[in-house]
């Protein structure tokens, strides 16, 4: 029981580093281009801080002045100081380097760096992608990410609620703009891009089995993973409507059809783990993201009271 239990762990802390790779390579890129920059970014965010005072300053001077003239009493007595309040958005990592076009060059820089040419989880190399198929995904990827950043600059430079539906709309025009673009690169090999998108959970979750291979010594084959993958994925419910249209649905593998077909592939005590592991592991991914969901709302929240004050 104590080995199962530190089977699953290990597999659960697998699974979670592999899913924590894609964001922590954006935020390493983010964190360099920062430090690189710390000093003269400070410096030119009080600048911009204080001439934007200046000017919210000026202009409301100026439209009081001549509301004032236009009436008979003067709104304050003459001389008064005006009680002017100037709220300055708190901006996240993300607008500062978007707003900064030599940061926002070097981050972009780093983030490219980081792609492997097998592409996420291997999928470019799985597919079948030519080197110039390859490299103008790469490019895509890095274009998708700058507009990715400006518009949540766009938003938090504005005040705006980044979960309302202005935002929601601009963000969903980018995602179409993305799967056109996927679309005319990949060509005639997009529905196996597509198929492959749909099963990576899939794909991470079956990472139970090399894990187990430590502890038993029952090797399992890249071939053999992909074969489960499959299986899996077939007995299993596929999301109907969102951004994740057409992705499996975790957690609603048929288990009484699937054990059957792996019969052919797996040995009894791989299906075994798999059964017993799978559904465990799939659990607490989604515990974890529905964490990282939790944190990302009341963050969301605490910039949108910040800015209200």
């Amino acid at each position: 029981m104590k080995a199962f239990i530190l089977m699953l762990a290990i597999a659960s802390g697998l699974g979670f580093a592999v899913r924590a790779t894609l964001a922590s390579h954006r935020n390493a890129a983010a964190i360099r281009a920062l430090t690189s920059e710390h000093q003269e970014l400070r410096e030119r965010i009080s600048h911009e801080q204080q001439r934007w005072r200046e000017l919210h300053h000026a202009s409301t001077a100026t439209a009081t002045a001549m509301t004032s003239s236009a009436q008979s009493k003067p709104s304050h007595e003459p001389g008064a100081p005006l009680n002017l309040t100037v709220t300055v958005p708190k901006l996240s990592a993300t607008a500062i380097v978007a707003n900064n076009p030599k940061l926002m060059a070097e981050y972009l820089r780093e983030y490219r760096s980081q792609m492997s040419d097998a592409g996420n989880l291997g999928i470019f190399k799985a597919v079948g992608l030519s080197a110039d198929q390859t490299r103008a995904m790469k490019d895509l990827s890095v274009e998708k990410e700058q507009r990715r950043m400006e518009l949540v600059a766009a938003v938090e430079t504005q005040g705006l609620d980044q979960q309302g539906e202005a935002y929601k709309a601009l963000n969903e025009q980018n995602e179409q703009w993305w799967r056109r673009k996927q679309a005319e690169i990949l060509g005639d090999l997009e529905p196996a891009y597509r198929d492959y998108e749909c099963t990576q959970d899939v794909r991470l979750d079956t990472a139970v089995l090399a894990v187990a291979a430590s502890h038993t010594g029952e090797l399992v084959t890249a071939s053999q993973l992909a074969q489960v993958t499959q299986i899996l994925a077939a007995n299993s419910e596929r999301i109907q409507s969102g951004p994740k249209t057409g992705f499996v649905k975790e957690d609603t593998v048929n288990w009484n059809v699937a054990l059957g077909q792996l019969k052919g592939v797996l040995t009894p005590s791989q299906i075994e783990t798999l059964r017993i592991c799978y559904p465990a592991f799939v659990e607490f991914c989604k515990l974890n993201d529905e964490a990282v969901r939790r944190q990302d709302l009341l963050t969301a929240q605490f910039k949108k009271q910040a800015n209200a004050k």
